[in-house]
């Protein structure tokens, strides 16, 4: 499963880049998320609505900046 629309953030240069990733490589860091709290409501939500929904945001090692909820609901569906 691809998600459609990803920018990449790279630290030491002011630019980004939209690609298609894998769901499967993009990493999840708890220490990236200090105040993380899960909403199945709002990934129930988003699922309904993929087409609609902003970039998620990784960095160059495909890590999970911002987009948690983004990311859990388009993998909770059978879109490829």
């Amino acid at each position: 499963m691809y998600y459609k629309r990803i920018y990449i953030i790279d630290g030491w240069r002011d630019w980004w880049v939209m690609e298609y990733r894998k769901t499967d490589q993009i990493k999840f860091r708890e220490d990236l998320y200090p105040r993380f709290k899960y909403d199945p409501f709002l990934v129930q939500q988003y699922a309904a609505n993929l087409e609609m929904l902003p970039a998620i945001k990784i960095n160059q090692h495909n890590e999970l900046i911002d987009g948690y909820h983004r990311l859990t609901a388009y993998k909770t569906t059978e879109v490829e």
